[in-house]
C-alpha cells in the first residue's frame, strides 16, 4: 500500500524536510558495508508530497532545510502549492487540481507495482497556524471525493483549543464517518510535561510517520476497502537511536574545520593534523618592493597615459651640460652683464627645459597616472601573493605578513622621504638666499665685469640650485608615488585581512557547529535518547578525519574543489564575498559533507549498537529497566479517566517495542538428555521467539504509565534502517476530545498579577527585536528614538530567569510599551513568533540549571502562551 504525505502550512513543510533527511541519512548505508547499496536504497521509498502553503519564503529551494549534504530535499515544484490567501474557497481550483494529481501519481504507483487499492493518505496540519486552519477541513472535505474515507488519516498537532475540533467531531460522527482516523499531538504527555519546542514536536511527528508506515497493514484485496472508523487518537514515541544526521554533520564540520586551519596557517602537527594555530612565518623571497618606482613589478611605466618623468640621474647630468653651455652664451654678452644673464639662463633653463614644459611639469605627473600606477603594481602584488598561495608556498597568515611588511615598507619610506623633503627644502632656500646675496652686492670690477674665476663659481652656484630644485621635485614625486602605492596596499591588505576574518569566524561556527552536534554529556542518571556517545563519534573521527592519509586526501581534495569553483581570475575580494555568502558556506561544507562515505556515517549507529550489546551482556539486569525507561519516555499525550467524559468501553492502550536482533537476551540451549544419542536441533526462529516473549513478560511486569495497555515485542527486520534503533510506540484510541487534557486556554491574568505577564513579555519582546542578549551586561531592552535609532539601553537581569523575576515595575512598563508600539508598526506572524519564542524555550531549558527542571519547563512553557494571549487579535 502507497502513501501520500499532504502537509499544510509551515508544519507539514518541516515535517517532510524531518521525514526525508532521516530516510535519506537511513538508508544511505545502515547496512554492512558488505551489502549492495540496492538493498537499503528501497528500505523506506519516498511517498508522493503535496505541500501547500502560503509563504514563498518556506518554498525557496535555497531555504534552509531543504538541503543535507548537498543533496536537495525538496520535491518537485509541482507537488509544492503556493497559494495567495488561507481561504479554502479562494484557492479550490488550484487545490482542488493539486489533489487529484498527486492521487493519480499514487494510483499509477500502485498499478505499477501490482498493490492495488487506493493509496493511504496522511494530512498533517497544525491548527494554530493561518495555513492549517484556513484550509483543514476544506482539504479534507475535498479528499473525500477523491479516496474511500478508510484511507483518510489526520495527523494533527495541537497546542491550544481550536474550533476546528468541534468540527472534526461532527464529520466523525456522521454516516459514514469523515475519515478513519485523526492522531492528535498534545503539547502534554500523560506525566503532565509540557513540550513547547517545535522543531522537536517536528521530529517525532516525521519518526512516527515513518515507523507508522512501515508497520502499516497490507492492503486488502483491490476493490475491497474497510469501513473508516471516525475516532480520534492519541500517539507516543520514543526512539533510542544513533542521530546519524548529527553525526554527519560534526564529521563535515570536523573536515572543513581541517581545511579551514591548512588554508590560515598550514601547520601540521603529527597526532592532530592541521590546527588552528600559528606556525613559524615563512620567509619570501624577494618580497619587499625596489625603492625606485621604475622599478616596481606589476606594471610599466607604458600602461599609463602620461610620459615617464625623466630620472634624477639623467637631469642632473642635463645640468652640467646646460651649465657649460651657458657660460660659453654670456661670454657674448657685455662683462657688466654675464652674471645677471646666466642667473636669467638657469631660470629659463628651470621653465622651459625638460621637454619644453619645465622642470615642475617634468615632474608634476597627474594623480590619477599615480593611482593608475599604483594599482597595477597592487594588482601585480596581489596577483603573485593569490597565486603563492593557491599553489601552496606559504599559508594565508604568510600571505598577511608579506602585505603587512609591505606596508609597513612603504610607510618607512614616505617617513624618509618626508625627512629627505625637508633637507631639499632647506638646501634649495639656503642656495637661493645666497645667489640673491651675491647678485644684490655690488661686485669688484663691476665697469669691467667680474673675473673669469668669479663668473665660473656663480655659475657653479647656480648649478647647484638648479640640482637642488631638481631634486626637490624628483623627491615630492616619489613620495606622491609611495602616498598611492600606501593607499593601495592598505587596500590589500584590508582585503587579506577580511579574508582571514572570514575564514576565522567560519572555523569558530565549524568548531562550535561540531561540538554542538556532539551528543550531550549523559544527566545524572545516564539515559539519553541518542545512542551514540561523544567519544564514539570523536573516535569515528580520529580514524575517518584526523588521521594523516584521510586528512591529507581530504584537505587537497576540498582545497583544490574550494579554488576551482572560484575560478582563475578569482583574488582575496571573491573568495571573501564567496565565504560571507550563506550559499558559499553552504556548499563548502555540502563537500566536506561528501567526503564522507555514507558507510562511515553508518559506522557510528552500528558501533553504538554493538557497545549497548556488550553492555547488556555483561549486565542482563540493566536490559529491562532501560528499555522501561524508554517506554516512559513514549508520551501520548494527556486524557482523562472520567467517566463522565469516556465512553462506555475504555481506549486500547498498545505499546509496541521493536528492537534490534542484536539487543535481544540469548536464552540458554537445554542440553541434551543424559543417555540420549543425539540432541534435538534446535530451531533458532524458535529461540527468538523464546527470548522475546520472556523479554515481553518481564517488561510487562515492570510499573508502566498505563498498566492496562499491551505490549507487543518485535523485532527490526535485519538490513533495514530499523535495526540500527531501538523504537517504543504507543498509541490510544479511540479517545474522546472531551477527555483531552493540556488544551485549555489559560485564564487572563488579573491587573494586580502584573509580574505574571513578565516571562512571557520577555519572550515577545526578543522575538520583535527589542529584548537581547549582551554579552556584559545580560538580558537587556533596546529602547528606540522616534527615528528608529537606539536611544537607551535598560538592563533587565543577569540571565533570562533573573530578568523575569527581578524586572522593576516602571521597566515593565517600557517594555509593555514597546511592544505594543512595535505590533501596532508592523504586522507580524503568530506562528514566526511562537518559533522565536520556542527556540528561546528551548535554549533555555538546555541550559544547567539548579532548578527543578520540570517547574522551570512549566514556568517558561506558559510564558509562551501568555505571549500569544497577548498579541492582538
Amino acid at each position: 500500500m502507497h502513501h501520500i504525505f499532504i502537509g499544510l502550512g509551515g508544519t507539514g513543510v518541516r515535517v517532510w524536510q524531518a521525514m526525508e533527511r532521516r530516510r535519506q541519512i537511513d538508508t544511505a548505508g545502515v547496512a554492512s558495508p558488505g551489502l549492495a547499496r540496492a538493498r537499503t536504497a528501497t528500505a523506506t521509498p519516498a511517498a508522493p508530497v503535496l505541500l501547500i502553503d502560503t509563504d514563498a519564503s518556506l518554498h525557496d529551494d535555497e531555504a534552509p532545510g531543504w538541503c543535507l549534504a548537498g543533496r536537495s530535499l525538496a520535491p518537485p515544484r509541482a507537488q509544492r502549492l503556493l497559494l495567495a490567501s488561507t481561504q479554502f474557497e479562494v484557492g479550490r481550483a488550484e487545490i482542488l487540481a493539486a489533489l487529484s494529481s498527486v492521487t493519480r501519481l499514487a494510483r499509477d504507483a500502485d498499478g505499477a507495482d501490482g498493490a492495488g487499492g487506493p493509496p493511504a493518505i496522511h494530512l498533517i496540519a497544525h491548527p494554530g497556524e493561518p495555513v492549517g486552519l484556513g484550509l483543514l477541513l476544506g482539504v479534507l472535505d475535498a479528499l473525500r471525493a477523491l479516496v474511500p474515507p478508510a484511507r483518510l488519516q489526520l495527523h494533527l498537532t495541537l497546542s491550544e483549543q481550536t474550533p476546528l475540533l468541534a468540527a472534526l467531531q461532527q464529520r466523525a460522527e456522521a454516516v459514514p464517518p469523515g475519515f478513519d482516523r485523526c492522531w492528535l499531538s498534545t503539547p502534554v504527555d500523560e506525566r503532565g510535561t509540557r513540550e513547547t519546542d517545535a522543531a522537536l514536536r517536528q521530529e517525532r511527528q516525521a519518526q512516527w510517520l515513518l515507523q507508522a508506515w512501515t508497520d502499516a497493514a497490507p492492503a486488502t484485496a483491490a476493490g475491497q476497502v474497510s469501513a473508516p472508523r471516525g475516532e480520534f487518537a492519541l500517539w507516543g514515541l520514543a526512539e533510542w537511536r544513533s542521530d546519524l544526521v548529527a553525526v554527519q554533520r560534526h564529521l563535515g564540520h570536523a573536515l572543513m574545520l581541517r581545511l579551514l586551519a591548512q588554508l590560515r596557517f598550514d601547520h601540521w602537527r603529527p597526532g592532530l593534523g592541521y590546527v588552528n594555530q600559528p606556525a613559524a612565518l615563512r620567509a619570501a623571497a624577494d618580497a619587499g618592493l625596489p625603492e625606485d618606482p621604475q622599478a616596481w613589478p606589476g606594471a610599466s611605466p607604458e600602461a599609463t597615459a602620461s610620459p615617464p618623468p625623466p630620472t634624477l640621474a639623467a637631469a642632473q647630468q642635463e645640468w652640467q651640460r646646460l651649465a657649460a653651455h651657458y657660460l660659453q652664451l654670456v661670454q657674448h654678452c657685455a662683462p657688466a652683464q654675464r652674471r645677471e644673464e646666466l642667473r636669467r639662463l638657469f631660470a629659463l633653463g628651470l621653465a622651459e627645459r625638460f621637454g619644453g614644459a619645465g622642470l615642475a611639469a617634468a615632474f608634476a605627473v597627474p594623480a590619477s597616472a599615480l593611482r593608475q600606477r599604483a594599482a597595477a603594481v597592487r594588482a601585480g602584488i596581489e596577483t603573485a601573493l593569490w597565486q603563492d598561495w593557491r599553489l601552496g608556498h606559504l599559508a594565508l597568515r604568510d600571505g598577511v605578513a608579506r602585505v603587512a611588511a609591505q606596508v609597513a615598507q612603504a610607510d618607512a619610506r614616505l617617513h624618509d622621504l618626508d625627512a629627505r623633503q625637508a633637507r631639499d627644502d632647506r638646501q634649495v632656500a639656503g642656495l637661493q638666499a645666497q645667489i640673491d646675496a651675491e647678485v644684490a652686492a655690488p661686485a669688484p670690477g663691476r665697469w669691467f665685469g667680474p673675473r673669469e674665476g668669479d663668473l665660473h663659481a656663480f655659475a657653479l652656484r647656480l648649478q647647484a640650485w638648479a640640482q637642488a630644485s631638481t631634486a626637490q621635485a624628483h623627491t615630492a614625486l616619489l613620495r606622491r608615488q609611495w602616498a598611492a602605492l600606501r593607499a593601495e596596499l592598505a587596500d590589500l591588505q584590508d582585503m587579506v585581512d577580511a579574508t582571514e576574518l572570514s575564514l576565522a569566524a567560519l572555523a569558530g561556527e565549524a568548531d562550535e557547529a561540531a561540538t554542538a552536534a556532539l551528543a550531550p554529556p549523559a544527566s545524572g542518571d545516564g539515559f539519553s535518547l541518542r545512542l551514540d556517545t561523544r567519544e564514539q563519534v570523536r573516535a569515528l573521527g580520529q580514524t575517518w578525519v584526523l588521521a594523516e592519509a584521510a586528512q591529507r586526501e581530504s584537505v587537497a581534495y576540498l582545497r583544490a574543489d574550494l579554488f576551482t569553483r572560484l575560478g582563475d581570475g578569482a583574488g582575496f575580494r571573491q573568495l571573501a564575498q564567496h565565504l560571507g555568502e550563506r550559499a558559499g558556506c553552504a556548499r563548502l561544507l555540502a563537500t566536506s559533507t561528501q567526503r564522507l562515505a555514507p558507510s562511515v556515517v553508518a559506522s557510528a549507529a552500528q558501533g553504538a549498537l554493538l557497545a549497548l550489546a556488550r553492555a547488556w551482556q555483561d549486565d542482563p539486569a540493566a536490559r529491562p529497566v532501560a528499555l522501561q525507561r524508554l517506554g516512559m519516555q513514549a508520551g501520548a499525550g494527556a486524557w482523562s479517566t472520567d467517566t463522565t467524559h469516556t465512553a462506555d468501553t475504555p481506549p486500547d492502550i498498545t505499546d509496541t517495542l521493536r528492537l534490534p536482533l542484536a539487543l535481544l537476551p540469548a536464552l540458554p540451549v537445554p542440553p541434551a538428555a543424559a543417555g540420549a544419542e543425539a540432541a534435538e536441533p534446535v530451531d533458532p526462529a524458535e529461540l527468538q521467539r523464546a527470548a522475546v516473549e520472556a523479554l515481553r513478560v518481564s517488561l510487562q511486569a515492570l510499573p508502566m504509565p498505563w498498566p492496562g495497555g499491551t505490549l507487543d515485542v518485535r523485532l527490526a527486520a535485519p538490513h533495514s534502517p530499523a535495526a540500527s534503533s531501538v523504537v517504543w510506540r504507543r498509541q490510544i484510541a479511540p479517545v474522546p476530545l472531551a477527555a483531552l487534557r493540556g488544551l485549555q486556554a489559560p485564564e487572563p491574568a488579573a491587573a494586580d498579577h502584573a509580574p505574571d505577564h513578565r516571562p512571557g513579555l520577555l519572550l515577545l519582546g526578543e522575538a520583535l527585536g527589542l529584548v537581547r542578549e549582551d554579552l556584559g551586561a545580560g538580558v537587556v531592552l533596546v529602547r528606540l528614538d522616534g527615528e528608529g535609532f537606539e536611544a537607551d539601553r535598560v538592563v533587565l537581569g543577569a540571565h533570562w530567569d533573573a530578568a523575569a523575576i527581578g524586572m522593576p515595575e516602571p521597566v515593565r512598563c517600557w517594555l509593555q510599551e514597546d511592544v505594543d508600539a512595535a505590533l501596532r508598526a508592523s504586522p507580524v506572524r503568530p506562528d514566526r513568533l511562537r518559533d522565536v519564542m520556542q527556540r528561546r524555550v528551548a535554549q533555555l531549558l538546555a541550559a544547567p540549571s539548579p532548578e527543578d527542571p520540570d517547574g522551570l519547563r512549566q514556568r517558561w512553557s506558559a510564558a509562551v502562551q501568555t505571549a500569544m494571549h497577548l498579541l492582538p487579535a
